[in-house]
């Protein structure tokens, strides 16, 4: 239940700051794009939108799902599956002028666990969680469109401590 009031505050957020007013001095606030790393630990796809010129929100989506089986002779078959949503959404600000620039981002990461076993004797698993995430890095975005280059020192903080990680991104601004 709780797992459904952040995933429904995260999506009044991004039609939100969708629909905010963008400084003329921003042609292009909306960008896309695909973060190897970062965040979400693996991979995402990224909205981006700017406030104003030197403000920022993201939200992403990293999806990975893995299965296995086996079976031996006597025709018992054994399978295994396990599945990770995650959900980045930061605040960023962006310090310089121009294209380059450089970003400092705070938010959070919802991760959302599943596995199960089945054979012999089965069992299933699920849970989730929220992380605190940050982002300190270069990016690269003209103001008036094109192609969008980030890499970023990208640290997760979680129940389960510190972990230090980073990402590249490549994508369009529009």
């Amino acid at each position: 239940m709780k797992s459904h009031s952040v995933i429904r505050i995260l999506l009044v957020l991004c039609v939100t700051f969708s629909l905010a007013r963008v400084s003329t001095a921003q042609q292009a606030p909306n960008a896309v794009f695909l973060e190897l790393g970062g965040s979400a630990v693996l991979y995402s796809i990224n909205y981006d939108r700017h406030l104003t010129p030197d403000m920022g929100f993201r939200v992403g989506f990293g999806y990975l799902g893995l299965s296995a089986s086996s079976s031996d002779q006597s025709t018992d078959v054994s399978s295994a599956s396990a599945s990770v949503l995650i959900i980045p959404a930061t605040f960023n600000y962006f310090l310089g002028t121009g294209s380059s620039r450089l970003e400092l981002g705070a938010g959070i990461v919802y991760v959302s666990l599943s596995a199960s076993v089945s054979g012999g004797v089965g069992s299933a698993f699920s849970g989730s969680g929220i992380g605190g995430a940050a982002v300190i890095g270069y990016r690269y975005q003209p103001s008036d469109g094109g192609l969008l280059f980030r890499a970023s020192f990208t640290p997760i903080i979680g129940s389960g401590g510190f972990l230090p990680w980073a990402g590249l991104s490549v994508g369009y601004a529009f």
